[in-house]
């Protein structure tokens, strides 16, 4: 596993320094010119600007860019490079993994597997050309991952994460891409199976956390 997650980090490494390339070459560009103007012109999140200048001065609708404010905030303190929203996106991909790793042990109740599941995840073609890419998806998958995580511990009775760590995960994930709230789809049904559903459904914190991210959610694509 160690060996995995050094050769994942090597073949990052050696890429953080490059412009936006490859295939999503194009995703790159928008994703890194959202960041460089909040840098440089408004650092209002709630306006991503591209550099297409129209009526609305380059305003876009997009997921919610809290992966280019990162960005942008890295930018103001260390300088402008294309190295610190790749650097960002490889930290998404080991809190990815992290979370990963937790869910595999609750999934599998084996500790054992750990290992194989880290190595296949490092090994996958998604975390090793994507794992460095200026780009939010990693971002979207490690906070699905890490609410499904927390609403399993909350679930068992581990009350060290609130509903709104929980809601915040989930938010996260669905304000950068909402496909990725599927993740947590398999959880509704390992709650389902081991409570009685009626329980489950009048569980207030379940509601809570549904409302809340949905409402959220549907807020930020809306405006």
């Amino acid at each position: 596993m160690a060996l995995a997650l050094a050769i994942f980090l090597v073949w990052q490494f050696c890429h953080l320094s490059l412009p936006p390339n490859g295939f999503h070459q194009w995703r790159e560009f928008d994703t890194a010119t959202v960041a460089e103007n909040f840098y440089r012109i408004s650092w209002n999140i709630l306006e991503p600007r591209v550099n297409m200048i129209g009526q609305n001065g380059g305003v876009v609708g997009m997921e919610f860019p809290i992966y280019n404010f990162a960005a942008a905030l890295c930018y103001q303190f260390f300088g402008f490079s294309h190295l610190w929203p790749r650097l960002l996106t490889t930290l998404g991909a080991l809190v990815y993994l992290y979370f990963l790793r937790r869910l595999s042990t609750k999934i599998l109740m084996d500790s054992r597997a750990e290992p194989i599941v880290i190595i296949l995840a490092c090994s996958s073609p998604l975390l090793l050309f994507y794992g460095g890419k200026i780009m939010p998806d990693l971002w979207g998958l490690a906070a699905s991952t890490a609410g499904t995580v927390w609403l399993m511990d909350y679930a068992e009775g581990r009350r060290s994460f609130r509903l709104f760590g929980i809601s915040l995960a989930f938010c996260i994930a669905g304000l950068i891409k909402p496909q990725f709230l599927l993740v947590g789809l398999p959880i509704m049904v390992w709650l389902m199976r081991s409570e009685r559903p009626a329980r489950v459904l009048r569980q207030p914190s379940y509601w809570f956390i549904l409302f809340i991210s949905l409402g959220v959610i549907a807020s930020w694509f809306k405006h």
